[in-house]
C-alpha cells in the first residue's frame, strides 16, 4: 500500500491506514482485506483514523471529519470549536455506541461528541490514564481479560483486567530467558508492545546493533513476562512496525508501504518454544 502511515485498529476487526502524502484513508478487515477508501475532507494528511458504525473519522491538526464508507462527508468540523482555542489537534476514539471520545491536554477534559453528527453533547474531566499520546494507554488482550503497558523507560506491566491485581512487572533488562545477544548490548529502546494471546505479548526492541531504525520481536508469557521465543522474519522489521490483531495468535506488522498479518503456527501453551518461531 503506497505511503502507509498510521495504522489503528477499528471496531469490529481490522485497521484503519493513513497515507502520509493524502487525505485517504483505507479500512481493512481482520483479514487485511480492503473494505473501503474514503477522501476525507481535509486540509492535511490526517495522523489518527477511527472506523466503526459505517463511518470513518479522521483528523488532522486543524480539524476533524466523519466519511460514510460510500465516500460521502457526514461533517467537519474544528478542533478549535471543541476546545474554543487553537490546539494543534487533538487525539480520539470512536467507541461501539458511536460516540467520539475527544481527549484536549488543557485543561485536561474529554469531550464527548455523537460521531453520526459531530455534535459535542458532554464533558469529563480527564482521569489518570486518559493520556492524548494513544502509546501510553493500555492495551487489552483479545479476550479482554488482562490489559498490558509498554513504558519507554523498559518496565512491562499486566493487570488483570476484572479487578486490576498486578499480574507481573519487569523491566525489559531483567526479562529471564531473553536472548544471549541483547545482555550485551550498551542500549536496548522498548518501542511498543501487545498481546497475541491472552497468554502470550510480542514486545518490539530497538538493539543498537541492528541497522538504521530497525526492530526485534521478542515473545514473552504475559504471566510472568518470561522470554519464550525470539521470532524472526524473512526481513528486517522497521522500528514501530508491530501493531494488534483482532484473532488471537495473529498481529500486524508495517513495513514500508507493505501491511502484512502474521500467525502463531501451532498450539500455544506455556511450554518454551523454540528460537525460531514458525509463522505463516
Amino acid at each position: 500500500m503506497p505511503r502507509a502511515w498510521h495504522v489503528s485498529p477499528a471496531l469490529g476487526g481490522g485497521w484503519t491506514v493513513t497515507e502520509s502524502r493524502g487525505t485517504t484513508v483505507h479500512l481493512f478487515d481482520a483479514q487485511l482485506r480492503p473494505v473501503a477508501s474514503v477522501a476525507v475532507p481535509l486540509e492535511q494528511a490526517p495522523d489518527s483514523a477511527r472506523a466503526g458504525g459505517g463511518l470513518i473519522v479522521a483528523g488532522d491538526e486543524h480539524d476533524v471529519a466523519a466519511v460514510g464508507l460510500d465516500g460521502r462527508v457526514w461533517w467537519r468540523n474544528s478542533w478549535e470549536a471543541y476546545a474554543g482555542r487553537q490546539t494543534g489537534g487533538a487525539a480520539f476514539d470512536l467507541d461501539a455506541d458511536g460516540v467520539l471520545w475527544v481527549r484536549l491536554g488543557w485543561p485536561a477534559e474529554i469531550v464527548l461528541v455523537d460521531a453520526a453528527t459531530g455534535a459535542e453533547f458532554d464533558r469529563l474531566p480527564a482521569r489518570l490514564g486518559d493520556d492524548d499520546d494513544e502509546d501510553d494507554r493500555p492495551e487489552n488482550s483479545p479476550e479482554g481479560g488482562r490489559l498490558l503497558t509498554a513504558e519507554t523507560n523498559g518496565w512491562l506491566t499486566v493487570w488483570d483486567a476484572a479487578d486490576g491485581a498486578l499480574l507481573a512487572r519487569r523491566h525489559l533488562a531483567d526479562v529471564p530467558a531473553r536472548p544471549p545477544y541483547l545482555d550485551a548490548l550498551d542500549f536496548l529502546d522498548l518501542n511498543r508492545a501487545v498481546f497475541v494471546t491472552d497468554e502470550l505479548v510480542l514486545v518490539a526492541v530497538c538493539p543498537d546493533e541492528l541497522p538504521g531504525d530497525a526492530e526485534d520481536h521478542l515473545l514473552l508469557s504475559a504471566g510472568g513476562l518470561r522470554c519464550r521465543s525470539l521470532v524472526r522474519y524473512p526481513h528486517l522489521m522497521r522500528a514501530g512496525s508491530v501493531h494488534s490483531a483482532p484473532a488471537p495468535g495473529r498481529w500486524l506488522t508495517q513495513d514500508d508501504d507493505v501491511l502484512r498479518l502474521w500467525q502463531l503456527d501451532g498450539r500455544l501453551d506455556d511450554e518454551p518454544l523454540p528460537g525460531q518461531l514458525a509463522l505463516v
